[in-house]
C-alpha cells in the first residue's frame, strides 16, 4: 500500500515486512522510539515546504478539523527529531 504523486511516494512499510513479522518487533530490532507525529497539516499545502530549512512556527500545527493546537508535550515530540537528528528540510 502506498499513497503516490508525481513527486512522492509514502510507503506503508507493513506491506514489506515478513509475514507474522510484527511491526512492534520492527522497531524494537532497530531501536526506533514508536510514538506518533503531529504534521502541521494545514500548513503544509505546497511541496515547496519540503524544502523549507527552519523548524516550523508552534502556530502552524493548528489544526482547522480540530479546531485546536498541538500541545507542549506534543511540540517536543515533533521539535526533538529536527533538532538530534541535524535536520536540514522537511
Amino acid at each position: 500500500m502506498s499513497l503516490k504523486t508525481d513527486n512522492l511516494q509514502f510507503l506503508d512499510i507493513r506491506s514489506y515486512l515478513a509475514p507474522n513479522y510484527s511491526y512492534d518487533a520492527f522497531i524494537k530490532a532497530y531501536k526506533y522510539k514508536l510514538e506518533k507525529g503531529f504534521p502541521p497539516y494545514d500548513w503544509f499545502d505546497s511541496y515547496d515546504k519540503l524544502n523549507y530549512t527552519v523548524w516550523s512556527a508552534h502556530k502552524h500545527f493548528y489544526n482547522k478539523l480540530k479546531d485546536k493546537n498541538i500541545g507542549g508535550k506534543e511540540s517536543n515530540i515533533c521539535v526533538d527529531p529536527w533538532q538530534n537528528s541535524n535536520m536540514k528540510t522537511y
